[in-house]
Parts: C-alpha cells; sequence; structure tokens
C-alpha cells in the first residue's frame, strides 16, 4: 500500500507540474480554449483530446524520474506493475485541445457509480457494463431522442466509440470510473448535439 501511495503521490506532483507548465487552460464555463497536457481523470464530458505522441511522452518520463530522484526513490522502488507502466510509456495522460482544432477523441460520458459490489469483475461484466452504459449516453450526447438505429449506424460508419474501465490493481485502490469516447481521426468541432431537431 505504501508503494501505490507513493507512487499516488507522484502522479499528483506531476499533474500540478504539467496543468502548470502545459499551456491548458480552460475558461470560465470549462471550455478548454488552450491546449496542453493533463491527467485522464480530469478529462470533462464534452472534452477533446488525443493521445500523447512519443516527443510528449519523453517529456512525461523525464519529470516522472526527476520526481522519483527528488524524493531520493528509484524506479526499483516501485512495485514491478508501477514500473513498467513508466518503462512502456503507460501513462494516464492525455493531450486535451479546443474543440474547434484537429483532434481525434471526445468524451462523451462518465460514471463511478456503475458497480454495486466489492470484488474486481471479470472482463465480460466489465463490458456489458461499459456497453449498456455508454451506447444511451451517446445516443443522448448526439441528440438522437429516441433510440434510432439508423442515425446511429450512420454515424457509427465512419467512426468509432471505446470506453475505458478500472484496472484491477485502480479497482484495489478505489477506481470505479468508466469513460465512454468517441474515436474520429482529425475532427474539427464538437458532436454534440449534431442530430438534435434533426
Amino acid at each position: 500500500m505504501g508503494r501505490y501511495f507513493f507512487f499516488g503521490l507522484i502522479i499528483i506532483g506531476i499533474f500540478l507540474i504539467i496543468n502548470e507548465d502545459s499551456g491548458f487552460k480552460r475558461d470560465d464555463d470549462g471550455i478548454i480554449i488552450s491546449e496542453g497536457i493533463i491527467d485522464s481523470y480530469s478529462l470533462r464530458v464534452g472534452d477533446c483530446y488525443n493521445h500523447l505522441d512519443d516527443y510528449q511522452k519523453n517529456i512525461l518520463l523525464e519529470l516522472k524520474l526527476q520526481e522519483l530522484e527528488d524524493e531520493g526513490k528509484s524506479l526499483s522502488d516501485l512495485s514491478e506493475e508501477e514500473r513498467l507502466k513508466i518503462e512502456n510509456y503507460e501513462f494516464s495522460e492525455v493531450f486535451a485541445k479546443p474543440c474547434d482544432s484537429s483532434h481525434n477523441y471526445e468524451l462523451v460520458s462518465s460514471s463511478s457509480s456503475l458497480f454495486d459490489f466489492d470484488s474486481y469483475p471479470d472482463s465480460e461484466v466489465l463490458t456489458n457494463t461499459a456497453a449498456m452504459f455508454c451506447y444511451p449516453s451517446l445516443n443522448s450526447y448526439l441528440g438522437i431522442d429516441d433510440f434510432n438505429e439508423s442515425k446511429l449506424d450512420n454515424f457509427l460508419s465512419s467512426r468509432g466509440v471505446g470506453f475505458t474501465h478500472p484496472t484491477q490493481n485502480g479497482w484495489a485502490l478505489g477506481a470505479r470510473l468508466i469513460t465512454c469516447y468517441i474515436e474520429s481521426s482529425n475532427t474539427i468541432g464538437s458532436f454534440k448535439n449534431i442530430y438534435k431537431d434533426k
């Protein structure tokens, strides 16, 4: 537990550094107006973003290693899983962008209240729970009043919908968040309510 707590402090410290220095900014209504690297857990519904490129991952790697060094620690002080995540560039950060600039992903919905049991569910339960949450919320996000398969099929014919769910280690630390997102390469503009009143 000590290592998990220590790693959590590292992530919090990096999160604060990144948000302060990366140029990321929201307006008073919470809309992203300036792009930058943020932790994916701070994404909000309607946010647009990309995964990190190699250059951005290298910056994060240097920050994480510097944080460890400042604490008098090294990679060997972390659990094997935590160490491998850093060594394999498996970061939770994303590059958030204003939706009116080119992006590949848009957050549709999120929830931390979909599970009512303590033990970590198997993959089928995770997938089914996420799907049962994500597809109706996608309908609502797109502005489809009633479930309309033709509209949804048309939308997904050239785009994808995906979701994230807690890992087993994350679950042990209290993570319950499921997020749903649209995947559409080099998109400019938001998909929110595009079918409203149509």
